[in-house]
């Protein structure tokens, strides 16, 4: 699955930094679920689509851990992007795009 991140502009405004733009590299943050929390990975790609400023699409999205409730990951789903406690973004996973 992939996943499209729109990123909470005034957040990263009122630290003075930009949003992120993430090529080529893996970011991580968590899930929390009334029965716990669970790491989640993005993995972006060298080549990421064209979106409007403040918006990523990750190439993959998928749990951390094997035990981790992976029925979750499916289009539509929504999740906050945490960083240090604070939500930095939202996060919804959507089908593959794929190229014919």
């Amino acid at each position: 699955m992939q996943c499209h991140i729109v990123w909470d502009k005034t957040w990263f405004a009122d630290k003075g930094r930009p949003c992120p733009n993430p090529v080529a590299c893996t970011l991580y943050t968590q899930l929390h679920l009334p029965d716990g929390g669970w790491s989640v990975v993005l993995e972006f790609s060298d080549t990421p689509p064209a979106l409007p400023s403040g918006e990523n699409m990750a190439e993959k999205v998928y749990f951390l851990v094997e035990s981790a409730p992976h029925e979750l990951l499916q289009p539509g789903f929504t999740f906050d992007f945490m960083s240090g406690g604070h939500t930095v973004g939202r996060c919804t996973v959507i089908a593959p795009s794929h190229s014919g």
